[in-house]
Order: structure tokens, then sequence, then C-alpha cells
């Protein structure tokens, strides 16, 4: 894909006024690179086909069969997916890539507004993890361009907090009102991951330390 229009960034949830609510876990260890959003089985959608929504959980960011799409007519429209990971998963933070068609014969897929939630308790309650407001001009492509450029966007939420859950949801406001290749191409959400064992690194640090205060004592006790 081409890298026009491409820009990245992380984004501590709090200071974007977001809510990070759920399960907290004291003393948060390493994060893992494994992605537990892979694979993902899709509850329910509302402007996308199932199909379509599983996609956003293929592990792949390829263009455009790996995508998914939301179809929708107007500005503000809103799609989402919820989904489950099966077991419950403890999470620091998801990354979100997606992309726009550029503006070919005047239309463009992007999006306005993107937002993430948590089944924590599992009560068909959800708590908002990310709600993020996006300039659905990110593409650099040229209104009336027949040639458009995928233009990308990827970002980093990392939560207040890790959260635990099982289910989880995102929604996505269309950015503009289009009749003709409408909606918002969205191609990748990845979890990132709490660990649930401390690196080999970490564990001897935690050694040495406990060592070193088992000689202290034993020299306290001796004087």
């Amino acid at each position: 894909m081409s890298k026009a229009g491409f820009f990245s960034s992380v984004l501590k949830i709090g200071t974007l006024g977001s809510l990070a609510l759920g399960s907290l876990v004291a003393n948060a260890v390493p994060i893992s690179s494994a992605d537990a959003f892979e694979g993902a089985t899709i509850l329910s959608t509302t402007n996308v086909s199932p199909i379509s929504a599983a996609r956003s959980f293929d592990g792949s960011k390829a263009d455009p069969g790996n995508v998914t799409f939301f179809q929708d007519t107007y500005a503000g429209d809103v799609g989402s997916v919820t989904f489950s990971t099966g077991s419950a998963v403890t999470l620091d933070g998801i990354r979100l890539y997606a992309g726009s068609d550029g503006a070919a014969l005047g239309y463009q897929r992007s999006m306005s507004a993107f937002r993430f939630y948590a089944d924590s308790d599992d009560d068909g309650v959800f708590e908002e993890l990310v709600n993020l407001i996006i300039n659905p001009n990110y593409t650099t492509g040229v209104v009336g361009d027949a040639n458009p450029s995928p233009n990308e966007i990827e970002l980093t939420f990392l939560f207040n907090g890790p959260i635990t859950s099982s289910i989880w949801k995102y929604e996505v406001n269309q950015g503009v009102s289009r009749w003709i290749y409408d909606g918002v191409r969205l191609q990748e959400i990845d979890a990132i991951a709490t660990s649930a064992v401390p690196e080999p690194s970490s564990l001897a640090l935690l050694t040495l330390g406990l060592a070193g205060f088992g000689f202290n004592r034993r020299r306290n006790n001796r004087d």
C-alpha cells in the first residue's frame, strides 16, 4: 500500500476525556505482542455484513480483499460490530488500522468518529473505553481524482488500566455523505494484551531482590 497520507500515533486514553472502566489489575505486567482478537466470533453487526466484519480480526491489513466495509449513505451514520474472544482476555489497549479510497469520482470512504467498548461484567452493559473524533478528510486524494491513493491511519489506544472481558464492541461514524462508494473502510483492529506471566528478566530481578532482602534480614539479625 502507498504510504501517502499515512500517520501513526499513540494515544493514552484519559487525555481524550474517554473512560477506561472494568476490572483493574494491580501491578500491570509486561505487554504481550499476541493478538487476542484474531479469529474473534462476530455476535452482531449494524450496517456491515458478519462476513465483512470478521475481516477486522483476520490479522491482515491487505487491501482490498481483507477490509471491513461499512455500507451507508449519510455522514454521521453509525456502523457497529459486537464480537467475542471466547474466553476472557485482559487488555491494555488496542490498535486501529483504517484507510480511505481516496476521492475517486468525488467519493470517499472515511470515518468521523471511532468508539470502543467492553462488557466486562457480562451483563449486556458496555463500558466506553475509547471515544475519538477523527477528521474524515484523512485522504490526500483530490476530489474528482480517478486514481485514488489508498491512504491509511494507524492509531494505538492505551486504556487507563487493564480491562478484562470476553465481549467487545466497536462503532464508527461515517465521515461524509455519499451515494456511490459510500461507507467506511476499516482494515484491522488488534488487541494489546497484558501477559499473565512475568518476563524471565523481570522474574530474575524479582529473585535477586528477594535474595537481597533475605541477606539484609540475616545481617540485621546478627547485629
